[in-house]
């Protein structure tokens, strides 16, 4: 176990020593982009406290390092509450990992140095004084003799290494020789020397061009194909939605990451439940810092399409996956810790397939780095590819713990939508309904079952608003068929009129029904553009009102500050306007929203519409919905299988016992036998069953066992 170094600080500073002649001028000093930032991020501590002088001290760089991007010591009370996260400074991490608190220190920093600032009066700020400036002269000007000496220190450390400029780990090194920055760190428990050398393991690579080294060059190419996304980038910008429903699976992958060895797992599940969401999800919780800190790390989403194009020729795919991985150990080596997320993890088996004889896949490139929990990685895969792909790899299986991903039930469905549901109405600037949020994911359960849920519902609400959105900027859809009618009418009308001539009386009774049929559609038109004018004018009548109740509150509350005598009248009069323009508006907002061609509010009714275009199903048939033929469905059973009363009422309460919300979601509704000798109504039951609730005897799938007495065709309906 390591001593604690804490030492009681001296009284006073050691005697300056002597100026060393043979020592070279600061001035001359070759900083890299990295340090002028610090520099200028210090000089502008250092005019927020109105220091005298505007001078540097090494207090102001110390602020400088603990805080990227810092210009107002007030910043570290208000704007740095939390910790930063992703990109964490250097003597952050340095500070933390010798046991201390960063933002403790920032805080005792300011504390100390404000007690012995003596402030400068406002007036006697010159305007030079606050004009930045990043020419490395006029900065050097502005330094302390004190800060002249550190940065003398750190020109002696950069002689000792191969590099050419100097970085922000060379001032920390020469920070920690300071006499004051050391009693200052010696009071919060916190050995320089550990410090030091900390420092110097944390060294990033060398520093020999003025320019910063850009991170991740491989995985974020500037030119040609870009192999990875950062989704804590996306997340930390506010481009991922918020991942609701799959708390428990989050969970349950942070544990697995969070190992020493082997910590790496794999999301198995259908297509659509929402895997990829999981990793987003993670994303979100590390933006949020919901994660422990071993798990402060960036997620780059591999885009395996981009790896493996153009990987024709012998080698190229492992130089490719050579070079991510080096670079995420050279990351890593550096402090920034790199998660791997592949979607379509079976991908990483193909190599050979693409490398040509001998060539290696992306596993086995890998695996050397799993096994010793040198990587951490997670992917998605479906049952179906990782049966085939992955579980053919043994030694690949007992790296990845599998995290099975379900299928959520339509009552989950609907809160994964209500926490979309913002999202997608400032996206289509619609309103959506709760009800339409609920009709989504029971319609979007039934109907489109080929499709997993939540994503056929989120797609089913999203081609909802944008049908309505193409609505508004259009003409609407019922107007639209109606002029594209007319067109045809008329242009069978011109061709007819050929025929007409020669005395075809065919051709006369056809033109007769088209002018009929166009004389019946133009009224159409016309009502349809009355409606839509009307509709307009309603809309306006809205606007008017929001805008005329907005202006009245404003004036109320500007009554409210008269006195008493002024305002008693006038705010009467005014409350009473309001009260009247809120009962007019309302009433033209559930007219308009009734009536409307261009409604902006998305209802059940629109829902289905969508839905019934989807899957050529009347619309009739949808808005019917469920309930109806679970009330009378033993009737009408027995309506149409006469004499079978014990079998139509064990049917129908078994439907009733599913659907009333007792029965386990993940079941079948039932298991039914129908047994009977031939001709009492087995089939034709089963038949009408399926007429009953899926409105069409098609939707019944049928298997005849007498096809399948053969082994051979049991074997074909196995699989």
């Amino acid at each position: 176990m390591e001593t604690q170094y804490c030492p009681r600080p001296p009284l006073s500073p050691p005697p300056t020593p002597p100026p060393d002649p043979s020592r070279a001028d600061p001035s001359d000093l070759l900083l890299n982009e990295e340090s002028d930032e610090l520099w200028i991020s210090a000089l502008d501590i250092a005019r927020s406290l109105e220091d005298p002088g505007i001078q540097i001290d090494p207090h102001h760089l110390i602020l400088a390092l603990l805080y990227k991007g810092i210009n107002n010591i007030d910043d570290v009370i208000v704007r740095f509450r939390e910790p930063p996260i992703l990109d964490i400074p250097l003597l952050w991490k340095v500070v933390q990992e010798a046991g201390g608190n960063p933002q403790a220190l920032a805080i005792d920093i300011r504390q100390r140095w404000l007690s012995e600032l003596q402030i400068r009066p406002i007036d006697e700020q010159t305007p030079q004084d606050l004009q930045p400036t990043p020419d490395q002269h006029v900065l050097l000007r502005n330094c302390s003799e004190e800060t002249k000496e550190v940065l003398l220190a750190a020109k002696d450390s950069l002689a000792k290494t191969d590099d050419s400029f100097v970085a922000p780990h060379h001032i920390i090194l020469a920070l920690m020789e300071n006499y004051r920055v050391a009693s200052l760190l010696i009071s919060q428990n916190l050995n320089p020397a550990r410090l030091a050398s900390l420092t110097r393991q944390y060294r990033p690579h060398r520093v020999v061009t003025r320019k910063n080294k850009p991170r991740f060059l491989v995985l974020k190419q500037l030119s040609g194909p870009q192999f990875a996304s950062d989704l804590t980038e996306e997340a930390k910008q506010d481009r991922i939605g918020p991942v609701i429903g799959r708390d428990e699976e989050i969970r349950r992958l942070t544990v697995i990451l969070s190992r020493r060895y082997k910590c790496n797992a794999i999301l198995l599940g259908e297509s659509g439940v929402g895997k990829t969401a999981v990793a987003e999800g993670l994303a979100l919780r590390i933006c949020s810092r919901d994660v422990p800190e071993e798990l402060n790390c960036r997620i780059f989403s591999l885009d395996m399409g981009s790896l493996l194009a153009s990987t024709t020729c012998h080698g190229k795919l492992e130089l490719r996956v050579k070079a991510i991985l080096e670079e995420i150990q050279e990351n890593e080596a550096e402090g920034v810790k790199i998660i791997l997320y592949i979607d379509s993890f079976h991908l990483i088996t193909m190599g050979r397939k693409t490398g040509g004889a001998g060539g290696m896949d992306v596993a086995n490139l890998m695996k050397p780095l799993l096994a010793r929990g040198k990587l951490r990685c997670f992917g998605s895969a479906t049952y179906h590819d990782y049966k085939n792909s992955v579980e053919t790899d043994g030694s690949l299986v007992r790296r990845f713990a599998p995290i099975v991903i379900c299928e959520p039930t339509a009552p989950q469905t609907v809160t994964i939508l209500r926490g979309l549901k913002s999202r997608m109405e400032k996206h289509h600037t619609l309103s959506i309904t709760d009800a339409a949020l609920e009709e989504a994911a029971y319609l979007s359960a039934r109907y489109v079952a080929y499709k997993r849920l939540p994503d056929s519902a989120i797609e089913l609400v999203d081609e909802a608003c944008s049908m309505l959105r193409v609505n508004q900027v259009l003409r609407p859809e019922s107007l639209d068929k109606l002029l594209n009618k007319k067109r045809t009418l008329e242009q069978e009308i011109r061709c007819l009129s050929l025929e007409w001539e020669r005395n075809s009386v065919d051709s006369q009774i056809q033109r007769m029904r088209a002018q009929e049929s166009l004389q019946s559609v133009i009224h159409d038109i016309e009502a349809a553009e009355k409606d839509l004018s009307l509709e307009q004018n309603l809309k306006n009548k809205i606007m008017k009102l929001e805008a005329e109740i907005a202006i009245g509150e404003v004036e109320l509350k500007r009554i409210a500050k008269q006195k008493k005598s002024q305002r008693m009248r006038s705010a009467e009069v005014l409350r009473g306007k309001l009260r009247k323009n809120k009962e007019d508006l309302k009433r033209a907002k559930k007219e308009y929203f009734d009536d409307s061609l261009c409604s902006s509010r998305v209802t059940p009714a629109v829902i289905a519409q969508v839905i019934s275009e989807q899957t050529e199903i009347p619309i009739q048939s949808v808005m019917a919905h469920e309930r109806p033929y679970y009330i009378s469905l033993e009737k009408d059973l027995n309506n149409a299988v006469a004499g079978q009363p014990e079998a139509t009422r064990a049917i129908s309460q078994a439907i009733h016992f599913s659907r009333s919300g007792f029965s386990n979601p993940g079941r079948p509704v039932a298991s039914m036998l129908l047994v009977g000798g031939p001709g009492t109504g087995k089939t034709f039951i089963a038949k009408e069953l399926a007429r009953l609730l899926f409105d069409s005897e098609e939707k019944l799938l049928v298997i005849n066992g007498a096809e399948y007495t053969s082994t051979l065709n049991l074997i074909r309906l196995a699989r």
